[in-house]
């Protein structure tokens, strides 16, 4: 998870890369989570081509998400949020991109 200020620079490839490098270690290390699969949440910043590329290519789910849509998902930290939050973190897995900002899906 990337958490962005209005000063962070655009989240490039080499943010999937070091996330892909972690994955594969976690996957050698713990053979019985050899099934794990990346996925990189940014909150409140923007992502470059070069990452949606590297993600497309490598098979990285990105997620973007306000932080006042993270902000709602966990309010009064009920468990019926968290589990919303775990269900739309598992439905959007699948895909290598998605932008919630713009309700829009890249595949």
């Amino acid at each position: 998870m990337k958490t962005c200020t209005p000063q962070t620079p655009p989240i490039d490839w080499e943010a999937g890369a070091g996330l892909l490098a972690a994955a594969r270690a976690y996957r050698t290390k713990r053979p019985e989570f050899s099934d794990i699969e990346p996925v990189l949440i940014v909150i409140d910043g923007k992502t470059t081509p070069s990452l949606d590329e590297f993600g497309r290519v490598e098979n990285i789910s990105i997620i973007e998400l306000t932080s006042q849509e993270l902000e709602q998902m966990f309010q009064n930290d009920s468990e019926a949020n968290l589990r919303i939050l775990g269900d739309f973190l598992l439905q959007t897995a699948h895909f290598p991109h998605i932008d919630t900002r713009a309700g829009e899906v890249r595949v």
